[in-house]
């Protein structure tokens, strides 16, 4: 049994009370796969602990600390005891079931916010991102895919207009990221895939948005 939470933003012990909540109605998880956002700023991590032993998995969202994130060569790495940063492109099986990762995604907050402290342009999903993550998942069974922005026809779906005002982005502006995660679901076959970013809880057929500290079983 694996838990996959939605956004945290750093709020750690809020992450352990919904986990703890979750627990209690379906036992103890064999790992926590996370779903971006997770809050990755030097900042912040100085409060983060892992009081049981259950591994965390976390994909980047577009709210971490990017240059503090350590360099991956393609491998998940250990960041502190249980917590592990995947890096985009990666494909993993966990307790039977397999996962491929891709992080990343669009802030429609960056006017608010300061380029290499609280914004980083690596935050935007590439085609590079993309192709590695195809060419990882080749021949193999994916059971769920895990990003943190959903695909662009998912926002269509169910967020038709983004208020470019409100968060002071330009007329012609697109989001390059949930366009580019559109490719990747399409070119994968279009599997099972659990996102975040929006801070929405919805059910799809073959997919499923995550809000801010929601659980999901799988």
């Amino acid at each position: 049994m694996i838990f996959i939470v939605g956004d945290i933003h750093g709020e750690f012990d809020h992450f352990w009370h919904d986990v703890e909540k979750a627990i209690d109605i379906h036992g103890i998880p064999d790992a926590i796969i996370q779903v971006g956002d997770f809050g990755y700023y030097t900042t912040e991590m100085l409060h983060w602990k892992n009081p049981t032993k259950i591994p965390v998995y976390f994909v980047d969202g577009n709210h971490e600390e990017f240059s503090y994130l350590p360099p991956t060569n393609g491998e998940i790495v250990e960041v502190r005891p249980e917590l592990w940063y995947v890096p985009r492109g990666t494909v993993l099986e966990l307790w039977g079931k397999k996962f491929a990762f891709c992080g990343g995604g669009e802030s429609v907050d960056k006017a608010w916010r300061k380029e290499g402290i609280s914004w980083f342009a690596e935050e935007r999903v590439t085609d590079e991102d993309i192709q590695r993550t195809i060419k990882n998942s080749l021949g193999q069974k994916i059971d769920y895919l895990i990003t943190h922005v959903p695909p662009i026809s998912v926002i269509h779906t169910h967020f038709p207009k983004i208020d470019k005002n409100y968060w002071g982005l330009p007329d012609d502006w697109k989001d390059v990221s949930a366009m580019k995660i559109q490719a990747l679901w399409d070119g994968m076959g279009n599997p099972n895939i659990i996102f975040g970013h929006m801070h929405s809880s919805i059910k799809g057929p073959n997919y499923q948005l995550l809000d801010c500290g929601e659980v999901l079983v799988v």
